[in-house]
């Protein structure tokens, strides 16, 4: 090499790269999101419907999503009272989802 020569590379494709993971990340959210509401409508007691009905994915974020329980005795039948057993419908939900949620984001991790 020739004296005084100096060779630098540079390669910034991070913002790309993350740009491309997040994108991903998102879509795997907003699929569990749904799959999450779908096991908790399918779980949730109807007397009703009401409850189920206001079963319902609210998209926060680009990766952030919230299933939320609109009906306000949703809590109680959840959990139970003292003078009610309870009826899990979104814990059972949400452990069907996590084992693939997981994985899927496993994959984008490794990408």
């Amino acid at each position: 090499m020739a004296a005084g020569v100096v060779w630098r590379v540079e390669l910034d494709n991070l913002p790309a790269i993350a740009a491309g993971m997040e994108g991903k990340a998102g879509r795997i959210v907003r699929k569990a999101a749904l799959d999450i509401q779908a096991h908790a409508q399918n779980r949730a007691p109807v007397q009703t419907g009401t409850l189920r009905a206001s079963i319902r994915v609210q998209q926060v974020g680009p990766t952030h999503a919230r299933v939320v329980v609109g009906a306000d005795y949703g809590l109680y039948v959840e959990m139970g009272t003292r003078h009610t057993r309870a009826q899990p419908y979104l814990g059972p939900a949400v452990t069907a989802v996590k084992g693939s949620f997981l994985a899927a984001m496993r994959k984008v991790a490794q990408a």
